[in-house]
């Protein structure tokens, strides 16, 4: 089915059902789906027509919905950007994507817009507003895409130090809602309102968007993290359900202890959903005692169309009665939803044996965009190669050990170290570099860099920050930094970042 199918059936049954809200904006389904298509005979008017790419860069916003509806209604395939990442990184990701048309609506990004501007090339058309008034042939309108034609491309970071542009389809998403759907407890529908403050570019954000409103239900959109405001605006709007990281979580805990004349009224929420990293019975429990609601852990990625693990409700609560190890886990497969542990040579293993989380599911993307290599080692046979290793214990419950694939996830961004390390490799000082996740109570995860110095030079943290500044984005520069005589290596030559990383993870059983 095509998205905007339900779309269209929502305006059609409860026109003036409130879909979007935002800063005192409030668009119904009707409305919604109006200017979704005025902005479909917009795009189409300024060239874009089916399988073409369309870019948008900013903050959480309305027109980030309104884009990607009035794209689908013509074919078109949305390319939402990381607003975090430097002009370069995000003229890369363009040329890679092969953007005809980048959104660009976020006053607070005008020097982000001036560095971009001169690295793009000059068929790239930079638009600062959505055109809403157009009306185009109602032939535009009649395009019924397969299941399988492409609607997002969500890019994430690279093995190789360069970003994949994964590909989402319409069959991806439906798949994502009705498995979600049957795992809430909370289950979102007409009605319910969903406070959004997760980024629109990364899966988790746009995923929690699309799910209530395919459902008929509402979403507030928040334009960034502030938790002074969800805690308002839980009150305000009679808010039901949240997504959050566990630092998300924790931030609003102390927001609300610091409200001194009166606490604000919690009832309406039902649910937080959190994904990135785990979370602590201690944790747990205070949350608990604060919001008085159900809390769900999600496990998933880009290549799976976001979450396909659930640890439920009941499980945080058998974790708070005894089984505090539940908390280890990420969770059980959500319906549709097929995992195997698989050893080096691809063989399935038993229970309790510990290799590659693979996994199959209706969310599991077709490939990444002009990048048949990595499709071809990432997806094999319709399942996906997740280069994280765990095991599943008897009771079907996934525990996550460790990384296969060099990736960090710190904040719930992905940072692969290649990349960073290529760059600090340019570092004068600098004659071998490894870069490591080490445990971070706030980020899940933090950077560290290795380094091995020329000789006679010396290096801080405050000058590697400096060096790396206006290079990458800002999550991606190591706040901490160790000097060594020599990196440890293999017999081949391969650094052994597994050694570099046992002293801080040794006593953890979460090795991510």
């Amino acid at each position: 089915m095509h998205l905007m199918e339900f779309l269209e059936f929502h305006a059609r049954v409860r026109p003036t059902t409130s879909m979007l809200k935002q800063e005192g904006q409030d668009l119904s389904f009707s409305e919604s789906v109006a200017k979704s298509r005025s902005v479909a005979a917009w795009l189409n008017s300024k060239g874009i027509a089916k399988g073409d790419r369309v870019a948008v860069l900013g903050e959480n916003s309305i027109d980030h919905i309104l884009l990607l509806m009035a794209a689908s209604y013509i074919g078109a395939v949305t390319v939402p950007l990381n607003y975090r990442l430097t002009a370069v990184e995000i003229a890369d990701i363009i040329d890679d994507a092969q953007v005809k048309l980048v959104l660009i609506n976020d006053p607070l990004l005008n020097d982000l817009k001036s560095g971009l501007m001169p690295l793009l090339p000059p068929q790239v058309s930079i638009e600062d507003s959505l055109c809403v008034t157009v009306e185009g042939d109602s032939s535009l309108y009649d395009y019924s895409p397969s299941d399988d034609e492409i609607l997002l491309q969500l890019y994430t970071s690279g093995t190789t130090g360069r970003p994949k542009g994964v590909l989402i389809n319409h069959g991806n998403l439906i798949a994502l809602t009705t498995s979600s759907w049957m795992m809430y407890r909370s289950k979102p529908g007409v009605g319910t309102t969903d406070l959004l403050v997760a980024p629109l570019f990364h899966i988790g954000g746009l995923g929690s968007a699309l799910i209530p409103i395919v459902s008929g239900g509402s979403v507030l959109l928040h334009k960034r993290f502030d938790p002074d405001l969800i805690t308002e605006d839980i009150e305000k709007h009679s808010i039901n359900t949240l997504f959050l990281v566990p630092a998300m979580i924790q931030a609003l805990i102390f927001s609300i202890a610091a409200i001194k004349l009166r606490q604000p009224k919690l009832d309406s929420l039902k649910q937080i959903a959190y994904g990135a990293s785990a979370i602590s019975p201690h944790q747990l429990q205070e949350a608990i005692d604060v919001f008085g609601c159900d809390f769900l852990q999600l496990y998933g990625m880009t290549e799976t169309t976001g979450a396909v693990v659930a640890l439920l409700p009941e499980d945080h609560r058998k974790a708070l009665d005894g089984k505090s190890e539940l908390l280890q886990s990420c969770g059980r497969a959500m319906a549709g939803v097929d995992i195997k542990i698989c050893s080096d040579d691809g063989q399935a293993l038993p229970r309790g044996n510990t290799g590659e989380i693979v996994i199959r599911s209706g969310t599991n993307t077709c490939g990444y965009w002009q990048r048949p290599g990595d499709t071809k080692e990432s997806i094999k046979s319709g399942w996906v190669y997740t280069g994280d290793a765990g095991y599943i214990d008897e009771d079907g419950y996934l525990f996550i050990r460790d990384r296969i694939k060099d990736m960090v996830v710190t904040g719930g961004e992905n940072v692969y170290p290649v990349e960073v390390e290529k760059l600090l490799a340019g570092h004068p000082s600098v004659t071998e570099v490894a870069v490591i996740g080490v445990p971070d109570d706030k980020y899940g995860e933090a950077l560290m860099a290795v380094c091995v110095l020329n000789s006679d030079c010396e290096l801080d943290v405050d000058h590697l920050v400096e060096f790396c500044r206006d290079k990458i984005a800002g999550y991606k520069i190591p706040r901490q930094l160790k000097i060594v005589n020599a990196l440890p290596r293999n017999p081949s030559g391969k650094v052994q970042k597994v050694e570099l990383r046992e002293p801080y993870w040794k006593d953890r059983q979460r090795r991510v």
